[in-house]
């Protein structure tokens, strides 16, 4: 479909603290990187040809939700992305049952992912949205059939869309929608089978 998801694992989150500023530093040029590289091969929506490039941060999550990755990382990515001169906004939602920050209040992805809203946007970041989570309760799912396809027409529109980590994988090594995680020809191409064994010794 012409989706171009990216992918890091933070690292900095699980190294020993005299390395975790560099990591941090490389964490966040291979996001600003990651986002870059969705904006410089996305043709703008008509929305925003003529203005400064526009990227929506989402950390929604229905599924596991990295809180502190989302709580210390989005502050940091908007700053950066900013300093580089573009206009950021970001969406945030947990869970659903209707409540004012569900995901499927009226006020959240109902309003953010529709045709209109998504053609403000030249690009959409994923940072740690997750979808499904089965072993602790939380069955999802993070959108419905409408928004999954204006996410496609903004993408088949030349719109970019860059992910991390927890976003590549949204059902916690199951697929939560064909077209992201489903498959060799999806978005993001296949399924994290889990986390590789930290040595926190390693410092390489």
């Amino acid at each position: 479909m012409g989706a171009r998801a990216f992918a890091d694992d933070h690292a900095a989150t699980h190294a020993p603290a005299r390395t975790r500023s560099w990591a941090a530093l490389a964490f966040l040029a291979a996001l600003a990187a990651a986002l870059l590289g969705a904006l410089a091969v996305a043709a703008a929506p008509a929305a925003a040809q003529e203005e400064a490039k526009r990227v929506l941060i989402y950390t929604g999550t229905t599924g596991y939700r990295h809180a502190d990755a989302i709580d210390a990382g989005r502050p940091a990515v908007e700053t950066t992305l900013e300093g580089l001169g573009y206009e950021v906004d970001w969406e945030d939602c947990d869970n659903n049952g209707g409540g004012a920050n569900n995901c499927d209040n009226p006020n959240k992805n109902p309003r953010v992912f529709t045709d209109a809203n998504l053609a403000n946007y030249d690009a959409i970041f994923l940072l740690n949205t997750s979808a499904i989570w089965n072993g602790g309760g939380r069955p999802g799912p993070l959108w419905d059939q409408a928004q999954k396809d204006a996410i496609i027409r903004f993408v088949q529109q030349g719109g970019g869309i860059a992910a991390n980590h927890n976003a590549t994988d949204m059902g916690a090594g199951i697929v939560s929608w064909n077209w992201w995680d489903g498959g060799n020809d999806s978005a993001v191409g296949t399924l994290m089978k889990g986390h590789g064994a930290t040595n926190q010794n390693n410092v390489a």
